[in-house]
């Protein structure tokens, strides 16, 4: 939390610096609104500047940037604004003589004084303020964004630097306000640029080597700053009176070494990109790389081209337009940091290929048509009427769009950049899972999906040993899948720890990147390397992650899009399930060899407690004192004819589930399933206190299940059912029934009979009790007497009590 206020208090501060900054620059812009001027911009020191317009008189008589005004009129000048207040009040037109140093030797120009017009504002001013707002916006952007990425931080410097660069770039030839800022600022973005690259898109091996290198790169950046400091406070007089400092501290010696550290800086990070292009083993980095040299080589190559053209071969170019595209190199460096799922420059120019491929065509066809009718059928002139462009370019219209098509749909399927349809995978991936209950074919199937339909070079699947210590690779393909498939994390490491924390997909550069994992991040990037993995989703099932699926890169080149992520957690949360169940089938076939013996005899409930030696059973039958629980389906006949079989079935499945799990939760024995009636004993198998009460309990439970079942079968099906109850206590016979080829282990009596009438006898909503039961309730318990009901197979009237609830 203190952290995120310091953040905020960081933020917040560099917002209200630079919007001063601009404000201070945009005021003193607009002071200079039709003001004398002698016809160029100068430095304070006095240098021309680099900013100019070729329809300025200085361009026509030959000033050019750097060049070195002496003398106004005869009058010495030190600083630049000796020279604007000399022409000050000066009429338009008025000729001014100038004595301008160029290249060591000093000649004399004569300039008219013109007016600085709105015109003239607009093509210098207007062309770097903008530039410069943007880098504000995208530097604030990405550490909002962005806030615990180190990386977020120093492209934020680079980005304000340039930024108060180009904001105070008129200003520092003009009004001079800002000057203490400008080229401290231009001292300043080339090592920003520099640390920049060592960090990113990925942390540079050196810096393993030599961590203080990364800050050591600001030193030659502090000198400089500090050189211009002193030049801008203490020239003219002071350096120009002493030889040794006049030769260390000048404008074009510090313009140059700046200019020099720009170029070294600017080299500097081509040759890192470069290398992590070949060399890095990520795609996705490799990717970010090529971006970042897209946007480097647009915006830095022709400055520092005109640079040092302008330096060493004495050049005298237009600068005025350079920052729009200096714009590109750091808006592709915030879109790689802000963006995982950035689009791969590669990608971005295949898909111009089929543009290319169809212009390419277009020109050919019209070229071949013209030399056709030039050649074949000279006499009629038909290329050259003015009919036959019109009537071309009909034809080109008509055919462009399916030209296109049919070359962009070749270059997807060569470059595997065909996209897939997510709502027809979903649908055809999510049913087969949820039909399948065979470990293996599910996780062929998930891994099938992967590298077929996503295009993707890798994937595995581990999941979680029963013991739940550690997590082993049970299916592999692709690239080493033989070393992933022996793959196998404990619980304890890191990368584990951190999936099961977070519950969600985990990429290899939110690792490397994020500052929360710096302490773990090395060993986390080498166990996605040992899987060959750039991206990790968990496999959740009831709030406990269960396994987790490795992917590698996709072929086309291009990285994983939201899209891409969606489909996977769908694809995540379905075989998590699919998996589940199908483990427990396992486990019930695993278990299905104890119970050969015993299935005979037992019912599966009555084994699972034999199996785990809860209860000893005496198969040759026993007399004991039970509580029998009957309930039955109201109208059943009607639901089964206005439901299809299969969607009975499911409704019957969930139904007898959720009753079974009462019961068993309340210790009871699921005896049988008698058509839609459900028989349960408490107190046969596992002693109860009062199995009376807990029978009781338990269907009360089972009504109530029941309401909630209503509700969603409702929003299902349309109808809802209804269950009557009825429960008796009395002495039963448990043992073996029926014949030498099938027996059946239940309980058989007279109670048993009478628990199945009540339950006859019930309404829908209902739970019926004899008094037998009545008597072992507790007073928690609430009842209601009904009048005495005839029962089959009984004499006389028995005594009917209905459980309120």
């Amino acid at each position: 939390m203190k952290g995120s206020h310091i953040t905020k208090i960081l933020i917040y501060g560099l917002v209200g610096i630079m919007l001063a900054i601009s404000v201070v620059s945009f005021v003193a812009a607009l002071s200079w609104l039709n003001k004398p001027f002698p016809g160029f911009l100068v430095y304070t020191f006095p240098y021309v500047g680099s900013y100019s317009l070729k329809e300025w008189p200085s361009r026509q008589a030959g000033l050019k940037f750097m060049d070195r005004i002496v003398a106004v009129d005869g009058r010495p000048v030190f600083r630049g604004k000796d020279i604007y207040q000399i022409i000050k009040g000066k009429q338009q037109g008025t000729p001014i003589r100038y004595l301008v140093e160029s290249k060591g030797k000093t000649g004399e120009i004569t300039l008219p004084v013109t007016l600085f017009t709105f015109k003239d504002l607009l093509l210098t001013f207007g062309t770097i303020f903008p530039c410069g707002l943007v880098l504000c916006l995208l530097s604030f952007i990405v550490i909002v964004l962005k806030p615990n990425m180190a990386s977020s931080w120093i492209f934020a410097g680079l980005g304000l630097t340039l930024a108060g660069y180009l904001i105070s770039g008129l200003d520092s030839m003009t009004s001079h306000i800002l000057v203490p800022m400008h080229f401290p600022f231009a001292s300043m973005y080339p090592f920003a640029n520099f640390h920049l690259a060592l960090v990113f898109p990925i942390r540079k091996p050196i810096l393993r080597r030599f961590p203080a290198l990364e800050y050591l790169v600001y030193v030659p950046s502090f000198i400089l700053t500090v050189a211009w400091l002193v030049y801008i406070f203490t020239f003219p007089k002071f350096l120009q009176s002493h030889g040794l400092f006049a030769s260390m501290f000048n404008y074009p010696l510090l313009g140059s070494v700046t200019r020099l550290f720009l170029f070294f800086s600017v080299l500097g990070f081509v040759v890192l990109i470069l290398g992590t292009i070949f060399k890095d083993k990520s795609v996705e980095v490799r990717q970010r790389a090529r971006v970042i040299l897209i946007g480097l080589v647009i915006g830095f190559l022709p400055p520092v081209a005109l640079m040092l053209g302008s330096h060493i071969l004495r050049l005298d170019p237009t600068w005025n337009f350079l920052p729009f595209l200096v714009i590109f190199f750091p808006a592709s460096i915030a879109y790689s940091i802000v963006r995982h799922n950035l689009f791969d420059s590669d990608v971005m120019i295949r898909r111009t290929v089929g543009y290319v491929v169809v212009t390419a065509v277009v020109v050919g066809a019209y070229v071949l048509v013209s030399i056709f009718f030039n050649v074949f059928l000279g006499r009629y002139q038909i290329s050259h009427s003015r009919a036959f462009p019109i009537v071309f370019t009909l034809i080109i219209i008509l055919i462009f769009n399916p030209l296109r098509n049919r070359i962009q749909s070749l270059v997807d399927r060569v470059f595997f950049r065909k996209e897939c349809d997510y709502g027809e995978i979903i649908h055809r991936i999510g049913g087969a899972m949820a039909s399948l209950l065979d470990l293996g074919q599910i996780l062929k199937q998930m891994v099938g999906t992967f590298m077929e339909d996503l295009f993707i070079n890798t994937s595995s699947v581990m999941l979680l040993n029963p013991a739940k210590t550690e997590y082993q690779v049970c299916l592999a393909d692709g690239e080493r899948r033989s070393e992933v498939e022996k793959a196998i994390f404990k619980k304890e490491e890191p990368l584990i720890q951190i999936i099961e924390k977070e519950k969600k997909e985990l990429t290899k550069y939110d690792v490397l990147e994020d500052p929360r994992y710096q302490n773990v991040c090395e060993g986390c990037a080498k166990n996605f390397e040992t899987v060959s993995a750039s991206l990790m989703v968990p496999l959740v099932f009831q709030d406990e992650v269960i396994g987790v699926i490795n992917l590698g890169e996709k072929k086309s080149g291009k990285a994983y899009n939201r899209e891409d992520i969606d489909l996977l957690r769908t694809l995540a949360n379905q075989g998590a399930v699919a998996i589940e169940n199908a483990r427990l089938a396992d486990q019930m076939r695993n278990e299905e060899a104890v119970r050969a013996n015993l299935a005979r005899y037992l019912s599966p409930q009555i084994v699972e407690q034999v199996i785990k030696k809860n209860v000893q059973v005496n198969l040759g039958g026993d007399r004991k004192v039970v509580t029998v629980l009957f309930s039955d389906i109201r109208n059943f006949t009607r639901i089964s004819e206005s439901l299809p079989p299969d969607k009975l079935v499911e409704l019957l499945n969930e139904y007898f589930t959720e009753m079974a799990r009462i019961i068993f939760e309340n210790q009871g024995s699921l005896d049988k399933y008698i058509g839609d009636a459900i028989v349960a004993v408490f107190g046969s198998l596992i002693p109860l206190e009062n199995p009376g009460r807990t029978a009781v309990q338990a269907a009360i439970q089972m009504m109530k299940e029941l309401s909630s079942l209503n509700q969603k079968w409702k929003d299902q099906y349309g109808f809802r059912m209804d269950i009557g109850i009825g429960i008796n206590t009395g002495e039963v016979f448990l043992g073996n029934i029926g014949s030498p080829e099938r027996m059946e282990f239940t309980v058989i009596g007279d109670t048993v009979n009478t628990a199945s009438r009540f339950s006859d006898v019930a309404k829908a909503g209902q739970i019926l009790v004899t008094k037998e039961t009545l008597l072992n309730l507790g007073p928690e318990i609430k009842y209601t007497e009904l009048p005495p009901a005839e029962v089959k197979g009984k004499t006389g009237k028995l005594e009917v009590f209905e459980i309120l609830y």
